[in-house]
C-alpha cells in the first residue's frame, strides 16, 4: 500500500510539473531546432511537419519540403506560412523612431488593415504581437516584432493567421520557443 501511495504522488507530480512547464508547447527532446547566423543570431524550433527553408535575411517556413517558390512571389501565395526576417533599422529622413518603423510597416493604428496589437514577453524578449489584415488577400497576418537591438529589428510573421487553426497553433508554439543569443559587446 505505501508503495502505490508513492507512485501516485510521483505521478501526480510529474502531471503537475509538466502542466505548469505548459505541456506541449515545450519542444520534444528530439525537436528540429533552427539556428540563424549572422548579425542577430536566433533560434527556434521547427513545428512537426514542418521544413526551413532560409533565404538572404530570412527563413520561410512552410509544410512543404521543397520550397518551390517563383521569385518576386508575395509571401502570401505560398499558403499557410511563417517567415522570421531580421531588418536593419535606419534611421533616416522618414523613419527616425521605431514608431516611424512600425507606421512604415503597418503596425500601427494608422494603417486600414490594422486590427489590433499587444505588448507580449516571450521567453523573456519583450515583443509586440500584431494582427493585420493582409494587403492584396484575404484574411489576416499574424506578425511578432522583437526589437532586438539599436540598429536590428525582428519579425516574426504568419499567414493565414485563423486564430484555433493547426497552422496558427504550430506558428504560436514556435514563436514560444523563440530566443536570442547573447552576444559578447
Amino acid at each position: 500500500m505505501k508503495r502505490l501511495l508513492i507512485i501516485v504522488i510521483v505521478i501526480a507530480g510529474l502531471v503537475a510539473y509538466v502542466l505548469l512547464r505548459g505541456g506541449s508547447d515545450s519542444p520534444s527532446s528530439n525537436a528540429r531546432i533552427y539556428e540563424a547566423e549572422g548579425p542577430i543570431p536566433y533560434s527556434l524550433a521547427i513545428p512537426d511537419g514542418w521544413y526551413a527553408h532560409p533565404q538572404d535575411v530570412s527563413v520561410i517556413f512552410t509544410m512543404d519540403e521543397v520550397l518551390d517558390r517563383p521569385q518576386q512571389t508575395e509571401g502570401y501565395a505560398l499558403g499557410e506560412s511563417f517567415i522570421v526576417i531580421v531588418h536593419d533599422f535606419v534611421p533616416g529622413d522618414t523613419i527616425t523612431t521605431y514608431e516611424d518603423w512600425l507606421d512604415l510597416y503597418g503596425f500601427t493604428e494608422s494603417n486600414p488593415l490594422y486590427v489590433s496589437s499587444e505588448n507580449v514577453v516571450v521567453n523573456g524578449l519583450p515583443m509586440l504581437r500584431v494582427v493585420s489584415g493582409a494587403a492584396g488577400a484575404g484574411g489576416n497576418t499574424l506578425t511578432y516584432v522583437y526589437f532586438a537591438d539599436i540598429q536590428r529589428i525582428v519579425t516574426l510573421y504568419h499567414y493565414p493567421y485563423v486564430q484555433g487553426s493547426e497552422a496558427t497553433q504550430a506558428f504560436e508554439s514556435a514563436v514560444r520557443t523563440f530566443s536570442v543569443e547573447e552576444r559578447q559587446q
